[in-house]
C-alpha cells in the first residue's frame, strides 16, 4: 500500500509540473515596442551594440547587445565569433536562462543556438540559407526579432586568409502574440552541415586576390 501511494504521488507531482511548464510556455508577454535600424562596422573587431526592447508604455523589458568575439567579454557571457546577439530579461531572475535566443533550457554553452554569426556563416551561398545565414529569424516572448548581417567586404592577407574590413547589421523587432515560448523557438529550416563550419571561407580564399 505503502508503495502505491508513492507511485500515485510522484505521478501527480510529475503532472503538475509538465501542468506548471506549459503554462509558464504560454504566459501573455509584454506587448513590445515595435522598433528597427541599422548600423555601419567599419571596424568589425570592434563591433558592438546595445539596444533596448521596450513595452509600449516605454518601460525596458530586455536587453539586446551583440558583439564581436574580439573584444573582452561583458559580465559572465562569453562573446565570439564575427558578431554574437544575446537577448536578456532586464532585471532577471538568477534561474533565467543566460540568453533567450537560446533554443534549448540546457545549452551549455553561451554560443550554443543561432545568436552567434561566424564570418563563414554570412557570405556566399551560406549567407543565403534560411534561418542559419546573414537573416536570422527569433521567435520568443511575443515577439520577432530580426538580425541581418550584409554587405560584407572581405579582404585576403598575402597567407591567404580571409577577414572582414566592414560590415552592416541591422535589426527588427515587431510583436508575435503567436511565439509564446520562454525561449527562441527552434527553425523549421533543417540546420545545414556547414553552419559555424568554413565552406563558404575555403571559396572566398579561392576566388579573392590578396590586398
Amino acid at each position: 500500500m505503502t508503495k502505491l501511494f508513492s507511485f500515485v504521488m510522484l505521478w501527480v507531482s510529475l503532472a503538475l509540473f509538465e501542468i506548471g511548464y506549459v503554462r509558464a510556455e504560454s504566459t501573455e508577454w509584454p506587448v513590445i515596442r515595435e522598433e528597427s535600424g541599422s548600423i555601419s562596422f567599419d571596424k568589425p573587431s570592434e563591433a558592438d551594440f546595445v539596444k533596448d526592447v521596450r513595452s509600449l508604455d516605454g518601460r525596458p523589458l530586455y536587453e539586446l547587445r551583440c558583439r564581436s568575439g574580439d573584444l573582452d567579454d561583458v559580465g559572465d557571457f562569453n562573446y565570439s565569433g564575427l558578431l554574437q546577439c544575446r537577448l536578456s530579461e532586464i532585471n532577471a531572475p538568477r534561474e533565467t536562462p543566460r540568453s533567450l535566443l537560446f533554443e534549448d533550457r540546457e545549452a551549455t554553452s553561451d554560443w550554443d543556438g543561432r545568436g552567434r554569426f561566424m564570418l563563414n556563416d554570412v557570405i556566399g551561398t551560406c549567407g543565403r540559407y534560411p534561418d542559419f545565414g546573414d537573416t536570422r529569424i527569433y521567435r520568443v516572448r511575443g515577439m520577432q526579432l530580426t538580425l541581418r548581417i550584409e554587405d560584407v567586404r572581405l579582404r585576403k592577407s598575402q597567407n591567404g586568409e580571409v577577414s572582414p574590413t566592414s560590415f552592416v547589421f541591422s535589426y527588427a523587432v515587431k510583436s508575435d502574440r503567436q511565439a509564446v515560448g520562454a525561449l527562441t523557438e527552434r527553425p523549421v529550416t533543417k540546420e545545414p552541415t556547414w553552419f559555424s563550419g568554413e565552406k563558404c571561407l575555403d571559396d572566398a580564399k579561392a576566388t579573392l586576390t590578396g590586398k
